[in-house]
């Protein structure tokens, strides 16, 4: 195996982004439309070794060929559109507001034109599915459910201290940032109201002006990046209180592979088949996601069961095996659909 790297110039993405506002394509594209990269990919193409192209991204379709090309199996992973519209509830600003409605529609046009043309098209959630099925009715879509690894991220091997809360992500992302204040707003007052002692820990890259802010807060503690996750997901209880989403959230199985309590918003865990009260407990107003972060601070036995119950559930569902074979197959399949239309 080899790797290239095309070089990438910030200044000339963002030259390509401002000549793409008055034009239809989308601007996540227009960024990532290098022509170094475009010529790379076409330089190894043209060596005929190539029996499959795996696109990651939606950025990323603006550099595929547009002339004969092995088939193409297009990794999403989400309904970015579906994200915008989404996203357009809680805007709180008019330049929050103007991204997803000069964005999502271009996103979405694109993918219609597109999905049509690959040989598959993944996504991580049967909803992202559903989706883009209703845009391009003759796509090839399939469900490829992100992984975990569940060597890296286990049990602790002993008795689990349940006396703190973590706020995981990139701590910038926008359901991030809106999760994050939502909880601080409307939930942590009360938690800490009735356990003055309570810790809230928030574990992330790139935290931001709103994270900074929080965390000047009495119990709260910005941690920011830490090198391993799986040993900050060794005690403690996970908050997933996403208000806005698409996909699913990797957090939640690493969480799970690991036996971390979680409380979750029903978009949190949009897109997994996990039950409330069978893997987690789910809270979709401030008043129940108290309520049920207080039965998990106060029952070590609940902890333990819905924390065992999501390890089984990850390692049937979520494993690097089992998600692998998976892909593996969208693979074949797509590979055997050309030979068989090369054949007719």
């Amino acid at each position: 195996m080899s790797a290239e790297l095309a070089p990438f110039s910030r200044a000339a993405a963002l030259a390509r982004v401002a000549l793409a506002l008055p034009t239809p394509t989308a601007l996540r594209i227009a960024y990532c439309q290098s022509p170094a990269m475009a010529a790379a990919i076409a330089r190894e193409l043209a060596s005929g070794r190539y029996d499959l192209i795996h696109c990651d991204r939606f950025r990323l379709c603006g550099v595929l060929p547009a002339g004969p090309r092995p088939p193409v199996v297009w990794d999403l992973p989400d309904a970015l559109d579906l994200y915008y519209q989404r996203a357009l509830r809680f805007a709180q600003s008019p330049l929050g507001r103007l991204v997803p409605r000069l964005e999502g529609p271009r996103i979405a046009r694109r993918q219609a034109a597109l999905m049509p043309r690959m040989a598959a098209t993944l996504v991580c959630s049967p909803v992202d599915a559903a989706h883009l099925a209703r845009q391009a009715p003759g796509a090839h879509l399939e469900v490829v459910e992100n992984t975990v690894d569940t060597d890296e991220f286990h049990p602790p091997g002993q008795e689990r201290r349940g006396d703190h809360l973590v706020f995981a992500g990139t701590l910038s992302y926008l359901p991030n940032v809106d999760g994050l204040g939502y909880f601080m707003r409307d939930i942590w007052p009360r938690l800490r109201a009735g356990r003055p002692h309570l810790r809230l820990r928030l574990v992330g890259t790139r935290p931001g002006k709103v994270a900074r802010a929080f965390a000047r807060q009495p119990g709260v503690e910005l941690v920011g990046h830490v090198p391993n996750m799986a040993a900050e997901m060794a005690e403690g209880i996970l908050v997933c209180p996403i208000r806005v989403a698409s996909g699913t959230r990797i957090k939640l199985l690493e969480a799970m592979a690991a036996e971390m309590p979680i409380v979750s918003t029903s978009l949190g865990i949009e897109g997994l088949s996990v039950q409330n009260e069978r893997e987690l407990l789910v809270a979709d107003d401030a008043a129940r996601f108290v309520a049920a972060v207080e039965r998990l601070l106060s029952d070590p036995a609940l902890r333990a069961r819905l924390a065992e119950a999501g390890r089984r559930y990850v390692e049937r569902h979520h494993s690097l095996a089992a998600v692998g074979r998976k892909l593996e197959a969208v693979y074949e399949r797509a590979c055997a659909s050309i030979t068989l239309s090369s054949a007719k």
